[in-house]
């Protein structure tokens, strides 16, 4: 995983040291997860693709909320991600997620517990 240098850590932390809330912080992480989920909505398109192997990575939700799966779809020679779903863990997501992004049957991806 990468992970920011001293430098980088130290600039955040006196961001919201002089003021910035945590709320802001957590504001520029949404705008900027709502940027990079646009761009892969435009970029990953019409893509030639060899089914591969899918993912799913489990969190639990603050809050008494429950748990949530990241579902990912890869393409098999490039390791892109292809498509992603957030859902819970059933059969249903695994076979949404095939569906819609090769149009393949439910058996295309093997997906296996992280």
């Amino acid at each position: 995983m990468n992970r920011l240098n001293a430098s980088d850590r130290a600039q955040i932390i006196a961001a919201l040291v002089e003021g910035a809330s945590i709320n802001t912080a957590l504001e520029v992480l949404r705008d900027m997860g709502c940027a990079c989920a646009a761009y892969h909505n435009n970029a990953v398109r019409n893509l030639r693709v060899r089914p591969g192997k899918g993912k799913n990575l489990h969190a639990r939700t603050g809050r008494g909320a429950g748990n949530v799966w990241t579902w990912t779809a890869m393409d098999a020679d490039t390791k892109l991600i292809i498509s992603y779903m957030l859902g819970d863990r059933g059969p249903l997501q695994h076979r949404i997620l095939c569906v819609t992004s090769l149009g393949e049957s439910p058996t295309a991806f093997m997906f296996r517990p992280s």
